[in-house]
């Protein structure tokens, strides 16, 4: 019985993270082997920067439904729902990314070339730092 507290406290589960239906039917086979669980998220395969932002902030708000979870979970991440995390992350955990976008933008209309520069300056922080999770 897997809704049982004995399952919770010797439970064993394969996760896996990937953007590939190989990595999918990989953690299946494993799992069954290993008589566990098989949980799968299935990222965006070649994902923008802001979908992969969304994507690390989805995981981060979900892991602990991925981990606690009795059943095997099968799960795909769409490129709107990565979207929209990206925009909730945006918007909720990194304030001033806004302004300092319309900054760039502004700065763009005038200095050609530069504004590349300037937009990867901004984005760095956010891209190299831990993603907390958004409330």
């Amino acid at each position: 019985d897997t809704n049982s507290a004995s399952y919770h406290k010797c439970k064993r589960d394969i996760i896996s993270f990937g953007d590939s239906s190989e990595e999918r039917m990989a953690v299946r086979i494993v799992a069954d082997q290993l008589k566990s669980k098989p949980k799968s998220v299935m990222f965006l395969n070649a994902p923008t920067p802001r979908e992969l932002i969304g994507q690390m902030s989805m995981l981060t708000n979900n892991m602990e439904y991925v981990c606690n979870n009795p059943n095997t979970l099968d799960l795909e991440i769409s490129h709107e729902q990565a979207e929209r995390s990206a925009a909730s992350y945006f918007k909720h955990a990194v304030p001033t990314y806004a302004a300092s976008n319309n900054a760039v933008s502004e700065v763009a209309a005038s200095s050609g070339g530069a504004v590349n520069a300037t937009r990867r300056a901004v984005m760095h922080p956010t891209a190299a730092g831990a993603i907390p999770a958004s409330s």
